[in-house]
Parts: structure tokens; C-alpha cells; sequence
């Protein structure tokens, strides 16, 4: 990750990049390890697009009052970027 930007575009966020989980209460039966991959991976694939429209909106800084999941730290990696998680608002 970068240590220095210069032009900053900062997006300050309210919301956790972490990898989507179902809300409290909801069980999910998996009978078949397929499944389980598919269920992974459309986890993954919402993180991926909340990264994907930060990205498209132009920041190259994000400023979360939340967490930010290492999976989310790699996308940002991979595109330049710095995140910094749990600042106060």
C-alpha cells in the first residue's frame, strides 16, 4: 500500500468493506462443497463491487468509520490506493 498520495481524492465512508455476510438469524444448509464455493464466492464478489464503485467514483483515498477486511486491503493494494479504517467522524 502506498504511504503517500499526491491529489488525493478521499471517499469518506460510514459502512464496513468486509466480506457480506447473511443478518442475524438466517441459517444456510449446504449439503453439497460446490455450494459452499459458490456461497464464498458471491461473499467475495459483493466486497469486490463495493471496492469496484468506490474505484469508479474517482477516490484514491478511502476514510472508513468502520472496518476494512484484509480481502478488501488487497483490492485497494491492487489498485494504488490507501485505506484507513476506524477513524472517528
Amino acid at each position: 500500500m502506498p504511504t503517500k498520495i499526491e491529489n488525493a481524492k478521499i471517499a469518506c465512508i460510514d459502512f464496513n468493506l468486509n466480506k457480506f455476510r447473511c443478518a442475524m438469524g438466517i441459517q444456510i444448509t449446504i449439503d453439497d462443497p460446490k455450494a459452499l464455493t459458490k456461497v464464498r464466492e458471491k461473499e467475495v464478489s459483493v466486497l469486490k463491487d463495493r471496492v469496484d464503485a468506490i474505484i469508479k467514483a474517482g477516490a484514491n483515498v478511502i476514510l472508513s468509520t468502520m472496518g476494512i477486511d484484509d480481502l478488501a486491503q488487497k483490492f485497494l493494494v491492487e489498485n494504488k490506493m490507501i485505506g484507513v479504517r476506524r477513524i472517528n467522524k
